[in-house]
């Protein structure tokens, strides 16, 4: 791969829905979906129409109206899996402990700087697993490792949306 190609390498749908919808929501698992992947040697891309109506289908189930994406681009080898998957760990912690994610957000934060003192580390980063070396399984998050093979190319989206309430 040519490292001045640039790559789309994923993205998450975060959904605005109506507060009846809140109620009802149960986030799902959710997994990688690869929505646009590339044919490099017919130099196209190929829109997966599978994939695309299962995430049309969970958006309609969940009632969203309108949806916001967080997309990540880049040269190869430069880490958009490693940042989406940070990004995720943090819309899966922040959904699945949403009072401790409020108390976090309003919590003063500590000074930075100070020579010699510990800065600890966000209990969102944590609560996956104390190591930050990629993904096993599909269903944990955007699959990320070192070295110059690469294994996410193309468009990428979670499969379960982050939903919001929009006031």
């Amino acid at each position: 791969s040519n490292s001045s190609q640039v790559q789309l390498t994923g993205a998450w749908a975060l959904g605005a829905r109506s507060a009846a919808m809140a109620q009802a929501h149960r986030r799902q698992a959710g997994r990688p979906l690869q929505l646009v992947t590339l044919n490099m040697k017919e130099r196209r891309v190929d829109v997966n129409e599978d994939a695309l109506g299962r995430l049309e289908k969970r958006l309609k189930e969940l009632g969203t109206h309108s949806v916001a994406v967080v997309s990540v681009m880049g040269a190869f080898r430069t880490g958009k899996s490693f940042l989406l998957d940070l990004m995720l760990r943090f819309l899966k912690w922040e959904a699945d402990f949403p009072e401790e994610a409020a108390a976090v957000r309003n919590a003063q934060q500590p000074p930075r700087g100070v020579k010699g003192e510990e800065f600890p580390l966000p209990p969102w980063l944590t609560s996956a697993g104390a190591e930050l070396e990629g993904v096993e399984e599909d269903t944990e998050g955007f699959r990320f490792k070192g070295g110059m093979d690469h294994c996410t190319e193309g468009i990428w989206v979670w499969s379960e949306p982050f939903l919001r309430e929009i006031e």
